[in-house]
């Protein structure tokens, strides 16, 4: 077995050795091969990666080539050389581009935010793919577009999502120079680690839940965030955790919760089905529960959503 898998590993790197060689018309002919495993266009992708600007121009021919996965795999390329002309290349693709080709082009300026590329974040927000605009608000507040305040403002006020309207306050956050403290933020750090750690410092984690206490209102989308990033299992039994620290908020949390029990991801609406059952908040929202229990597609968010006004019929 040890000499398959060293004869296989051999020939891999005499493989990607023999690709290196290359002329660069053959490596972009290469990402339109379709194999198990992808080895030959993703070998092919990572040398014209390395060869940067005088890849570009042979990039930006194949992004007309009339092979789809080479025209997908040239942008991708692009997007990860992050140099001015790649850069120029994607923006230009993006506008005057086939359909096929813009969206990604868009998306893979995302991948390493400039300001050059301010008005192609901008436009990427109204786009059918919520992966591509999340990345996008993600990259306006990385490059502090001013230009954008107004855009996320709005996506802030009335969101599609609990994800984009945390990456919107965020990103807010960073262009108006409002961001979390050093103090705030260290104690949701420690908050975060406290969540799977077997073993903690019981004195810093109710210094640190008193940190984020004394600013509750301005973390609670934070703390609400945090109750979200699941790595494995549920929230922890140990207390203070981020239930505790929600329900300190009070009403203050109303509003994400809101957000959370209308979200279109049906494990984000679960998690936030959950926290009203755990903050015995079924009263606070009847007319979501309603409509989660009567037209939610998924089985798990009926039942739940079903058990919660049960209960609260029952009280």
């Amino acid at each position: 077995m040890k000499v398959l898998l060293a004869c296989a590993v051999f020939l891999a790197t005499i493989g990607a050795a023999v690709s290196a060689e290359k002329p660069i018309p053959e490596l972009i002919n290469d990402l339109g091969v379709e194999e198990k495993g992808n080895s030959t266009c993703n070998t092919a992708c990572g040398i014209l990666m390395t060869k940067k600007d005088e890849a570009v121009p042979y990039l930006e021919e194949a992004l007309t080539n009339p092979n789809e996965r080479i025209r997908y795999y040239a942008v991708r390329a692009l997007g990860q050389i992050d140099t001015d002309a790649s850069r120029h290349v994607l923006i230009r693709a993006f506008f005057e581009a086939s359909e096929d080709v813009r969206p990604h082009a868009g998306y893979a300026l995302t991948w390493h935010p400039h300001p050059d590329a301010e008005q192609v974040y901008i436009e990427l927000l109204t786009e059918k793919d919520p992966w591509h605009a999340w990345h996008a608000v993600e990259a306006l507040g990385t490059i502090r577009s001013q230009k954008a305040v107004q855009n996320l403002q709005e996506i802030e006020e009335n969101p599609e999502s609990w994800r984009f309207y945390y990456t919107a306050v965020v990103a807010l956050r960073k262009i108006t120079d409002q961001g979390l403290s050093q103090e705030v933020a260290d104690a949701l750090a420690f908050l975060r680690e406290a969540k799977y750690a077997s073993d903690i410092d019981e004195k810093k984690l109710n210094a640190s839940a008193a940190v984020i206490r004394s600013n509750i209102e301005a973390v609670l989308p934070d703390v609400l965030e945090l109750y979200l990033w699941v790595a494995k299992g549920n929230e922890s039994g140990r207390e203070p955790n981020a239930v505790t620290l929600i329900r300190d908020g009070g009403e203050r949390a109303y509003p994400y919760i809101a957000i959370g029990l209308r979200d279109p991801d049906f494990n984000v609406r679960y998690k936030f089905v959950e926290l009203v059952e755990s903050l015995s908040l079924a009263r606070a929202f009847p007319a979501q529960l309603e409509a989660l229990a009567e037209n939610d597609p998924e089985t798990l968010v009926r039942q739940k959503a079903s058990q919660l006004l049960g209960k609260e019929d029952s009280e």
